[in-house]
């Protein structure tokens, strides 16, 4: 083929592509599966939350079993200053302090005892999430076989034509292809495009008569005037 052919063809099974892609789009189960990922994202999202609480709770039981053991041990210092002292001015203060670290002992019971409360509550949160993601895990592995099946065409056809615009850009000297990997990522996908009438083919402005003349005058590959793509003015033939 001339390389104002393999433009043409390139333009060809670009639009091909994207008539192919949007079909595929279209399979129900395609938007479905997208649902399902997004929510699997959400959920893992409050899993890494209902973590964090967990984490935090027991952070504050470990802190709190520490003080705890800590006022156990000194109790029992207090208790047996108790038991050897007859001076009762020792023995009302250590009396005083001990009434303290009592109410303390008490106040981390039942903060201990809320923060197990929270942990259950979390725990059985934890439950719901996992057994939702188990449920889309399943809904989605039977949404990805139905897709397979009803998309299957549609994903072959899409396939192929990427192949073959792959071999047609090969065929396009270095300089072009450059120019047409720019382009193409600049235009969502479509780098080439012909004249079609008085039209391109792409971005489907009409050319005035003067830039028609000068068009059909000149290269044979060339730009579009208004979208820049790589543009085949005229197909030559072999």
């Amino acid at each position: 083929m001339t390389i104002s052919q393999t433009v043409y063809q390139l333009a060809l099974k670009e639009a091909e592509l994207l008539r192919a892609k949007k079909e595929l789009d279209q399979v129900p189960e395609a938007a479905q599966i997208v649902e399902c990922r997004a929510k699997r994202k959400e959920l893992k999202a409050k899993q890494d939350q209902v973590i964090e609480l967990t984490d935090e709770v027991s952070e504050k039981l470990a802190r709190f079993e520490e003080e705890e053991n800590r006022l156990l041990a000194k109790m029992r210092e207090l208790q047996d200053t108790l038991d050897h002292s007859t001076d009762y001015r020792v023995t009302s203060k250590v009396t005083r302090d001990m009434d303290g670290l009592l109410k303390r002992e008490q106040t981390i019971n039942d903060e201990t005892d809320a923060l197990l409360e929270r942990q259950i509550k979390i725990d059985n949160l934890a439950a719901q999430l996992a057994d939702m993601l188990a449920k889309l895990d399943h809904k989605e592995h039977h949404l990805t076989e139905d897709f397979k099946e009803k998309g299957g065409e549609a994903k072959a056809r899409v396939d192929a034509l990427q192949a073959q615009i792959e071999r047609l850009v090969g065929e396009l000297p270095t300089v072009l292809q450059s120019r047409y990997a720019k382009v193409k990522a600049e235009k969502g996908g479509r780098g080439a495009a012909f004249l079609e009438g008085s039209h391109c083919s792409a971005c489907h402005v009409e050319l005035q008569t003067g830039a028609l003349a000068k068009l059909k005058a000149g290269e044979a590959v060339t730009e579009c005037p208004s979208c820049r793509r790589i543009f085949a003015a005229r197909v030559e033939e072999d």
